[in-house]
């Protein structure tokens, strides 16, 4: 059954779809000249190399700030998150822009070593279904830990190689 809107009598999943692309088109813009010249220094990358990570950090965000579940950035994309990070103030507002609220990312408690979330292929496959079949290598089976991202709030735990971290809900 198709469900449509009383104005326009346009399928509400078609309405929902081109919000969500309308979305993702204006997370795709949003630059971050300083943030990808850190990817140069910091992670020895070329330009090009940089501002891939840095688009598909932005994906990963994009992931995480629209679509519910438990998502597993991997490696090289978690860098480039943690990087986002640091420009803190950017940061936020990149978050509250385009998802209305701040992503949290903190270190995972290593006496705690819950790791319930989803698996690589199942992040890997969210992403080809949300931006389309070709990924960069940045998307390359070695994934992090999990991240759980919901409209409501995220809980995350992504890391670089043992501990990972958890997201917690900003409830201004």
């Amino acid at each position: 059954m198709v469900t449509t809107t009383p104005r326009s009598g346009k399928c509400r999943a078609c309405v929902n779809r081109r919000n969500v692309m309308s979305s993702l088109l204006e997370v795709m813009s949003s630059e971050n000249p300083d943030l990808v010249l850190r990817y140069q220094n910091k992670l020895g990358l070329d330009e090009q190399q940089a501002r891939q990570l840095f688009d598909d950090t932005k994906r990963f965000l994009f992931l995480c700030g629209t679509v519910p579940g438990k998502w597993s950035p991997t490696k090289i994309i978690d860098e480039g998150w943690h990087n986002m990070i640091l420009f803190t103030q950017d940061y936020a507002d990149f978050c509250q822009r385009f998802f209305g609220r701040f992503i949290h990312h903190s270190p995972h408690k290593m006496a705690n070593p819950d790791r319930t979330g989803s698996s690589p292929a199942e992040t890997r496959e969210a992403a080809r279904n949300l931006f389309g079949s070709e990924l960069s290598a940045n998307w390359s089976p070695t994934f992090a830990t999990s991240v759980e991202c919901s409209k409501s709030g995220c809980n995350c735990s992504p890391d670089t190689g043992g501990g990972g971290s958890e997201c917690t809900p900003d409830y201004d």
